[in-house]
């Protein structure tokens, strides 16, 4: 099931980033204030004792490459320890780190 989930998401960012990109093709001010092409999207379950150590590597690899994200989403595919309560402390830290549950994450993709 994880396995079809992830592909499943990542097929919907980039059918909803090609659909953006060709509905606003002759407005690019709009298209920017739509969708930022600076998101970073991860997904999590169950990981509460690496998921601190995950993000923070993340933040890192960010900081020192030459793209910097204006988001980091970071989704949790229903955990059930205390993995969505770490990411929302690391979210108070980290303003630009949104955690966001399937649904939401669902609900952001198709309201661009």
């Amino acid at each position: 099931m994880f396995f079809i989930i992830i592909p499943l998401i990542l097929l919907i960012v980039v059918f909803t980033f090609l659909f953006i990109c060709i509905s606003n093709s002759n407005n690019s001010l709009e298209f920017q204030t739509k969708f930022s092409l600076s998101h970073r999207v991860l997904t999590v379950k169950n990981c509460e004792e690496s998921i601190e150590g995950i993000i923070r590597s993340t933040i890192w690899q960010i900081q020192t490459s030459e793209t910097v994200p204006d988001e980091l989403i970071v989704i949790d595919l229903d955990s059930e320890d205390q993995t969505r309560f770490i990411l929302r402390q690391l979210a108070k830290e980290y303003p630009f780190i949104h955690p966001m549950s399937k649904t939401e994450y669902i609900r952001f993709i198709s309201e661009l």
